[in-house]
């Protein structure tokens, strides 16, 4: 059960609210990293637009697996590096 103060913290942060765990996705991050924005990673991996924007804003609650390989390809990194597991009780 999705208590009212998670929610409000979920909705502050970002954070997509999976089954009392907290997935962090770090697309923003390996984007920053590279200097990188949202069209050049469309353009590049010819993904949506908006499926990389919700990744990017952490407002994605699926992910097909073929985005994810996508960008690990494009990355070079592994889907730990990309996604991130928290406990509920860390995200608070």
């Amino acid at each position: 059960m999705l208590h009212s103060r998670s929610f409000w913290f979920l909705m502050r942060t970002g954070y997509s609210y999976l089954e009392g765990a907290l997935i962090k996705c770090h697309l923003s991050r390996l984007m920053g990293e590279r200097k990188l924005k949202i069209a050049d990673v469309c353009r590049e991996t010819g993904l949506h637009r908006n499926t990389v924007t919700a990744l990017y804003y952490e407002r994605a609650s699926r992910v097909d697996l073929h985005v994810i390989d996508t960008l690990c390809r494009h990355f070079d990194c592994t889907v730990a590096d990309l996604f991130e597991h928290l406990p509920e009780e860390q995200g608070e």
